[in-house]
């Protein structure tokens, strides 16, 4: 199931990640239904919500409100007494809301609120973002989520910088603040990261990033925990699982990458789970939904929270190939302080070494697909290699090296 925590989620500042009310360090392993609120009557949304805790999951991100003023949720409910005066807030839509968000809470699971959708393309709420009507909606949708300890962040922005927006943002976040002070919050950008708009800012609580390009993954994860080391930082969203050819490779390289760059979690999601077509229950059973349960598993044996990458020339150096010509393909890898514990995501054949740990007893191959554990052997002169295709016939593994006073 979801795990065990404590809620509220808090950000442990000297380490930059996230912990529960005991201490307890929380992945933020996230699936993507943002459209649950509307798009699916409670029945459905419970059979969503006890999959994804099932498989692991401990976060789900949604949107509040439909893309459009008119629409409304499939019990014929706008969010609105009358479409578009957004501080009249329409009590039967609502109360559905309130009834998904409590029923995630009795799974373990917590929820990340999008309150405002600001995309310029997909929604038509930066045209009311403005004036006193969106201080008084802000008020009422902190004070009454602020009530539920499992919703642990506001996601404001969405899927655009609103670069015109930022001032009446800065207005409306601090109402937030005021009414759901234990509710973090951050900012999702246009496809790009966020902290380069407010990493600044006392309220930025978190660094959201977002990228389907596999080279701006590997910067934005290294800059934000090189900026603001102690705010945690997070790929928000990426590659839709089924989506335009998207398949459970591409979904695990970005997850591996993004926390073994220094990322307190990551987020999952499928193309027709986001979109809450007729074809949802299925995407329940996608292969890349199950190699997230793998990862939440592995991790909870890693000390994810402790690792951190290496930033000097903005490359990791842990690792070294031995293959002509592959000096520029990049190996993520995070390290402990004290250099003794390795993680690292190998995703093709080369034979390479990993200096400082050569020949290490406690160094093992974790299958991303199977969760399978093999102990790696050592080469000739401290050399590893792969040992073959993974259960998905695919070529990515996760080495595990603990060096133990050899």
């Amino acid at each position: 199931m979801a795990g065990t925590f404590r809620f509220p989620i808090k950000i442990n500042r000297q380490g930059g990640y996230f912990e529960d009310q005991d201490g307890k360090p929380f992945l933020w392993q996230a699936d993507t239904c943002w459209r649950i609120f509307w798009m699916m009557t409670l029945e459905e949304a419970q059979i969503y919500l006890e999959d994804r805790a099932r498989k692991g999951f401990t976060v789900i991100q949604v949107h509040m409100l439909p893309h459009h003023i008119y629409q409304t949720n499939c019990y014929g409910e706008n969010p609105f007494l009358e479409p578009g005066k957004i501080e009249a807030l329409n009590e039967a839509y609502f109360a559905h809301a309130d009834q998904v968000l409590a029923y995630a809470q009795s799974l373990g699971l917590a929820v990340a609120i999008a309150p405002m959708w600001l995309s310029t393309w997909e929604d038509d709420w930066q045209l009311l973002y403005h004036g006193e009507p969106l201080l008084e909606y802000a008020r009422q949708i902190a004070a009454r989520y602020g009530r539920l300890s499992n919703v642990i962040a506001f996601i404001h922005g969405g899927d655009d910088d609103a670069i015109p927006l930022h001032g009446e943002i800065r207005k409306c976040v601090p109402v937030y603040q005021e009414n759901a002070p234990h509710v973090l919050n951050t900012f999702h950008a246009g496809i790009g990261p966020s902290y380069p708009f407010f990493g600044e800012e006392k309220w930025y609580d978190f660094c959201m990033n977002y990228t389907y390009d596999y080279d701006c993954c590997i910067r934005q994860m290294l800059e934000a925990k090189e900026k603001y080391p102690d705010k945690p930082a997070l790929l928000g969203e990426t590659h839709y699982d089924g989506n335009d050819g998207i398949g459970a490779d591409v979904v695990r390289k970005f997850a591996y990458t993004s926390i073994l760059l220094g990322g307190s979690g990551q987020t999952y999601g499928n193309k027709d789970i986001w979109m809450a077509n007729m074809f949802w229950p299925d995407a329940l059973w996608s292969a890349a939904a199950q190699h997230m349960m793998t990862l939440r598993e592995i991790f909870e044996q890693i000390p994810w929270w402790r690792m951190k990458p290496d930033f000097q020339g903005k490359r990791i150096r842990t690792i070294r190939s031995l293959m002509p010509n592959a000096s520029d393909h990049y190996i993520p890898t995070a390290c402990t302080e004290d250099g003794k514990e390795l993680a690292a995501y190998i995703s093709d054949r080369r034979y390479f070494t990993v200096p400082g740990m050569k020949y290490a007893k406690d160094a093992e191959w974790i299958d991303p697909v199977s969760g399978r554990r093999f102990a790696a052997v050592w080469a000739d002169g401290g050399r590893l290699q792969i040992p073959g295709h993974n259960a998905g016939g695919a070529d990515d593994w996760l080495l595990h090296i603990k060096k133990n006073g050899e």
